[in-house]
């Protein structure tokens, strides 16, 4: 085998030393075996026919039996095909079916507060536990940075100095567990009339009274679609404006909230309902119209771009709304 490939190298530099050379080059090639590999392609790479084409250039070195080959994609390819992992259906890949039959362990912090070694043995959407002095710990497991893995956030330590009221403190996920010491998170002071706990136990859609038959109100939010959930105030205690025209929204920085908040502008559904119609959104926000019938809409991201659309499924039994269609509020975004 190994004159041939001897004899077929020799041919392809005499084709280089110039024309005369070409006739000979031709002859030596189909006297050669059928089937040859390129010397400067992978072993996955192989020729499909030992007949020819006449016009096939046989000086080109990265040309095998009419086949070029791309060197660059040589490895792992045959006939031509290369294999790709995604499904370009969009369908998952793989399909699961149940859990492993053994656990793996998730190594757990050892948080600085007051209270017992129960402390992390119930998460929920926010875990709440009592200190014993009026005061509280409370964290939940949220995905802050948007890299798709949820961290453990303190966002209340038994009235430690900051926690709740400046800062979150946020033990980052590693992929095998949490980690063990955290890290700031710092969070806004709203210019609204209530006390110092305002941001210690955030929720889908938290609200505390402020005093006078008016609430404040507030949501994590991930408005601009970037993986990223937003500080959003949907309701301030009746501030002009917000939970009406406007919601106030701080931004997530990927490190923190920003220190002040933009305007996110609201519409004016055409519905026979007071001014708080938007102060409190939820998965799905429902409020009665006054004549057995109601209000409802919801968050929702309908065309699948990464941005929630206001969608309102009811509204007091107009015509249509909630039978034959939804009514849509698109965000409105512009290049930066």
């Amino acid at each position: 085998m190994s004159k041939p490939c001897r004899l077929l190298t020799l041919s392809l530099v005499l084709v280089a030393c110039g024309d005369d050379a070409t006739e000979s080059a031709t002859q030596s090639s189909s006297a050669s075996t059928a089937s040859t590999t390129e010397p400067g392609t992978s072993d996955a790479t192989t020729t499909g026919s030992s007949e020819t084409d006449e016009t096939s250039d046989a000086s080109d070195p990265g040309t095998t039996a009419g086949t070029t080959v791309d060197p660059s994609t040589t490895e792992g390819t045959t006939e031509g095909t290369t294999e790709d992992p995604t499904d370009t259906t969009g369908e998952p890949a793989e399909v699961c079916h149940g859990y492993a039959a053994a656990a793996s362990g998730w190594s757990l912090p050892s948080p600085s507060v007051p209270f017992g070694e129960d402390l992390l043995d119930r998460p929920a959407g926010t875990t709440s536990y009592p200190c014993g002095d009026d005061t509280y710990v409370a964290y939940s497991l949220l995905d802050l940075v948007g890299d798709g893995q949820p961290d453990l956030v303190f966002t209340d330590a038994c009235d430690e100095a900051g926690v709740g009221t400046t800062e979150w403190r946020v033990y980052e996920n590693t992929g095998t567990g949490f980690a063990k010491s955290a890290t700031s998170w710092p969070v806004p002071a709203p210019s609204v009339p209530f006390g110092e706990d305002l941001m210690d136990r955030p929720s889908s859609t938290t609200s505390y009274p402020c005093g006078d038959d008016t609430y404040i109100a507030y949501s994590l939010l991930d408005l601009s679609g970037n993986g990223r959930p937003d500080l959003v105030f949907t309701d301030a205690c009746d501030e002009t404006g917000v939970g009406t025209g406007e919601w106030r929204v701080y931004e997530n920085t990927g490190t923190g909230f920003s220190k002040s908040a933009t305007a996110w502008t609201l519409p004016s559904p055409s519905v026979p309902f007071g001014d708080d119609l938007l102060d409190r959104p939820s998965s799905t926000t429902s409020y009665p119209c006054g004549d057995d019938t109601y209000v409802a809409y919801s968050l929702m991201d309908l065309t699948g771009e990464g941005r929630p659309s206001l969608v309102f499924t009811d509204a007091c039994d107009e015509a249509g709304l909630g039978t034959t269609e939804w009514r849509i509020y698109a965000p409105v975004c512009e290049p930066i």
